[in-house]
């Protein structure tokens, strides 16, 4: 599981629990507040580091950019 920080239509920054190797591709299901909408859409990660704690910060462009449809359930 993992806490998104910033989203926009080309990536995504998030906050997760286990570090990830730059370069790897992670599928992520992205399911908005009110549990209404997901979508899933791959990420490649070109940035994580230690945050705080045991927490990661991850990074990086979607493989494919999300459609101005899939981003307007994620804004409040």
């Amino acid at each position: 599981m993992a806490v998104v920080q910033n989203l926009s239509l080309k990536g995504i920054a998030l906050l997760t629990d286990r570090e990830q190797s730059a370069g790897a591709v992670l599928p992520l299901l992205l399911i908005n507040a009110a549990h209404t909408f997901s979508v899933e859409v791959d990420l490649r990660i070109v940035r994580c580091f230690r945050a705080a704690g045991n927490q990661y910060f991850v990074a990086g462009p979607f493989e494919r950019a999300l459609l101005h449809e899939e981003m307007v359930p994620f804004l409040r």
